[in-house]
């Protein structure tokens, strides 16, 4: 591929926060629950409990996610106490996108995603020459695989993105650390030569 002569941010947003999955007492059996997006907080005798609440989508159940266990009040920032008692979405985002948290209290977590993919296209059958690097990142860490996102911006299919790379059409950056198949979690540069990616959308426009 030709040196890069232009840059584009596609940017991965999430349209809510990720289920999890548990067992609901009320119905008997494994559910999916959403984020509720609001906090319970406890104060007593200087200690301080704190979950993030989870309502079971089929019957609303509430199942409340752990943050803190009497946790002495003196050691938790007022700013996030605060948000906390505000149900600030933000902060309930964050806390839902934890992985680790989540983990330690014993949930899955659903591996599909509603989401928006923004950024400037890539015009298609451009006669534009050269390659174009491509910044690939999201607000929060995602269970979406790298190649999925590609595909549906570039609008290949995964086979036709998949010998786009083979061809040496595109490429990962090797300092982004990752390969084609990997979930996004961290930024990604990725480099598309446009006219080997003109062929394979041409072969896309083209009747079967």
């Amino acid at each position: 591929m030709n040196g890069s002569q232009a840059q584009v941010t596609w940017k991965v947003i999430p349209t809510c926060p990720p289920r999890i999955v548990r067992p609901c007492e009320r119905c008997g059996r494994p559910r999916s629950f959403g984020c509720s997006e609001k906090f319970r907080v406890n104060a007593n005798h200087r200690k301080l409990d704190a979950w993030l609440i989870y309502k079971c989508i089929s019957c609303n159940r509430t199942w409340n996610c752990t943050i803190f266990s009497r946790v002495d009040t003196r050691h938790v920032d007022r700013s996030l106490l605060g948000r906390l008692q505000a149900n600030h979405q933000p902060t309930a985002w964050a806390y839902a996108f934890d992985y680790e948290l989540l983990r330690r209290n014993g949930v899955e977590v659903e591996p599909t995603i509603a989401y928006t993919l923004s950024g400037e296209d890539l015009k298609p059958y451009s006669d534009e020459q050269g390659c174009v690097t491509v910044l690939l990142t999201a607000e929060q860490p995602l269970f979406v695989r790298i190649d999925t996102l590609l595909a549906r911006k570039l609008g290949l299919s995964r086979a036709q993105l998949g010998a786009l790379f083979t061809s040496g059409g595109a490429a990962i950056d090797p300092a982004s650390g990752c390969a084609l198949r990997d979930k996004l979690k961290r930024d990604v540069m990725i480099l598309i030569d446009r006219a080997t990616l003109r062929s394979y959308r041409t072969e896309t426009k083209e009747p079967h």
